[in-house]
This record gives C-alpha cells, structure tokens and sequence, in this order.
C-alpha cells in the first residue's frame, strides 16, 4: 500500500508539474541469478530542480533489446504514464541497451522518434577508469591484489577477527571500526567503487600486514595459505608503489563521478569538470 501510494505521488507530480521525462534503466542479477531491471524516471520540477525517482526492480525473462524495452514501456503504462512524452532515456554501453540496431534505445525510438539516447557520463567514467588500469600490469596486479584481500575479509571470520583486534590494538580503541569497514572487495563493473577500496589499503597497511602474518601463522588451512601469499604481495614496495599510481587516476576519475551524478549539474558544468580532469 505504501509503495503504491507514493508511485501514485512520483507520477502526479509528473503529470502535474514536467508531463515530459525520461527513463534511466540498468540491468543487474540478484542474489538467485535473476534478471531483475531497475528503472528510475527523471523529470523537472515547477521550481525547475530536476527529480530522479527510482520506481522499481522489473524481472525480465529475457536481456534482449526487444525485452528489456517491452519491460521498459510495460512499467510505464503500469505508472499510467504516456510514453509518447517521453523524451529521453538513458543506459550503459551493452550492445542490448546502446545497440544502434536492436538495443533498447533503437527499440524505444523507432517508436518514439523523441525519446533521445544518452550514455551515462558516469558510466563512461567507469570505463576509463578500467581501460587505464588494465593498460599498466603492475596497477592490474595491485588491484587484483586488493580484490583478493577483501574476498577473504568478506569470508573468513576469523580473518574479519583477527584484523579488528589488530586494528584495536593499533588505535587503543576498540570501538573504532572505521578502517574494518572499508576493506571490501572491489566491484566487478563500477570500476570507480574501487578508490576508496585502494585508499583504505594504502592507509592501513601496517594493519593489514600483521593482521595477514597472523592469520597465515594461526591455522593450516587454504585460507592461512591464501593469507601467506597475500603477505607476501603486500610486503613489497613496488604493491605499494602500484596502489598509489592506481590512486593518481582513480582519484580525479572518482571525483569526478560523483560530480556527474549530482542532481544540480549541467550539461556545460559537466563539460567544464571533464575538460579539467582531462
């Protein structure tokens, strides 16, 4: 009842206030490999503020152009909005959302002439954020390296254990879980996720070292043997040296991400952030 009612709001203020707007859709598979399609609708308020609302997770039985953009315009005769004041819709790069033939947005605009096409500037960040750092071997080991340490963070409770006792003992303080909870693994597909990921290894290296020594001296076990060989990698000056050239690109790229997604930002704003990053 809940969400209904405020579906029912998102859509009469649309109606009310911008009658035209767009779709923002990205695909992603939950925790059971389902396809599920989240789909957000952007639009401009009265007082001229743009609005983006998320309206909901869409299962697709299938990633085609033809069904993502039948889920696409399903959802929107459910909201009860008229497609044909559609005028903008926004994907990544797949060639089943940007396909010029038969991705979603070729679909969407042999119907609706209107509804322009617009990679997410975000995206493309990410992308080359990723190209950068697969074009350099010692960057693509270090944040391999780093993927690998926050996998066994994640699995190991034990390690998770022995890491925030060294992190108490180091910080006379155990109440200071700041530096555990940014140890994760790094996002397969928003690259830019990883900065934060790196900073936080760089920052607590010391930490992550005698957490790793220990962990590799308490047991026998493959995930002592994967903690031994993880020491050793981060033992090394030249890891150190990687994640830091890796922070020297990610750095402005992940600003620069978050400057991209603000609701406030122009076309000419964005313009201006990219060329200063470049």
């Amino acid at each position: 009842m809940i969400s209904h009612s405020l579906l029912l709001s998102i859509v009469a203020d649309i109606k009310s206030q911008s009658k035209i707007f767009a779709v923002v859709a990205d695909g992603t598979q939950d925790i059971t490999s389902k396809e599920q399609l989240s789909i957000c609708v952007r639009h401009v308020s009265n007082k001229l503020q743009v609005i983006e609302d998320s309206v909901g997770l869409y299962q697709v039985t299938e990633t085609t152009g033809d069904a993502i953009a039948a889920t696409v315009e399903d959802a929107l005769l459910w909201f009860g909005l008229d497609a044909n004041l559609l005028r903008g819709q926004t994907y990544d790069s797949g060639a089943n959302m940007a396909g010029i033939l038969n991705g979603c947005q070729a679909v969407m605009r042999r119907k609706y002439p209107l509804a322009l096409h617009f990679h997410c500037a975000a995206h493309c960040v990410h992308l080359v954020a990723q190209h950068a750092a697969e074009s350099d071997v010692l960057v693509r080991d270090c944040l391999q390296w780093v993927h690998e340490l926050g996998k066994l963070y994640r699995r190991s409770m034990k390690f998770n254990s022995i890491f925030n006792a060294v992190v108490s003992e180091t910080d006379g303080n155990s109440s200071t879980p700041a530096p555990a909870a940014r140890i994760k693994p790094l996002c397969p597909t928003r690259r830019l996720c990883r900065h934060p990921a790196v900073v936080s290894v760089v920052d607590t290296c010391a930490v992550v070292l005698d957490s790793l020594h220990k962990m590799a001296d308490s047991q026998r076990s493959e995930t002592a043997v994967k903690a031994q060989g993880l020491h050793e990698k981060f033992s090394q000056g030249t890891t150190l040296l990687g994640l830091r050239i890796a922070m020297c690109v990610t750095g402005p790229l992940h600003e620069l991400s978050r400057v991209l997604q603000a609701r406030c930002e122009t076309i000419s704003g964005m313009i201006e952030c990219v060329q200063a990053v470049r």
